[in-house]
């Protein structure tokens, strides 16, 4: 299980420093948008050619408007993917220090066992190697069983959903031949 963990921990953080290098494209894209905008908003804010041509025809007011309803967008959006990031940022930040934690309790737990080890040969002499390839042995068993007992319940949930699906499928079937029988379907 420990395995497992560490895979899957090590495929998101895979995962999550794609999608952090994604959303830094983003990101920039998103701030040049904004200041883009913002600068569009300024423009027709301060006295300029383009202020003046809207204001002579009476449109100054609205151009405003669009312009910093697209301006707040624009810094809407931005901010929603500086969020996205630092969400991403602290998701890579937790799979990482799970991962030290596994790696930690690895190294432990190879000591503990060499440990162990010593503890046996120093007081089995000459029987220690049978007996430690014996709990070797039993430790492998013991897994196995565990990864059986799932499959089991993994099969037994497919089964029960294999099952469904043919109950409605029989049951299609059934509701077909009637329809059929009443001249209903041709």
């Amino acid at each position: 299980r420990l395995l497992q963990r560490k895979t899957e921990l090590e495929e998101m953080r895979v995962t999550l420093r794609e999608k952090q290098r994604e959303l830094t494209t983003e990101l920039k894209e998103r701030k040049r948008s904004a200041r883009a905008e913002q600068r569009d908003v300024d423009r027709l804010e301060r006295p300029s050619i383009t202020a003046l041509v809207y204001h002579a025809t009476g449109k100054l007011e609205q151009q405003l408007d669009s312009e910093r309803a697209e301006a707040k967008a624009a810094q809407e959006a931005y901010v929603s993917a500086v969020r996205k990031m630092e969400d991403i940022e602290s998701q890579l930040r937790d799979a990482e220090a799970q991962l030290t934690a596994l790696e930690t309790g690895q190294q432990r737990y190879e000591q503990l066992l060499e440990q162990k080890r010593n503890a046996i040969k120093a007081v089995c002499g000459a029987d220690a190697d049978k007996i430690i390839g014996k709990e070797q042995t039993l430790a492998f068993l013991e897994g196995q069983i565990t990864r059986l007992k799932e499959a089991y319940g993994t099969g037994r949930t497919a089964r029960g959903a294999v099952n469904s699906v043919l109950s409605s499928l029989e049951h299609a079937s059934i509701q077909n031949s009637l329809a059929r029988g009443r001249g209903l379907i041709n």
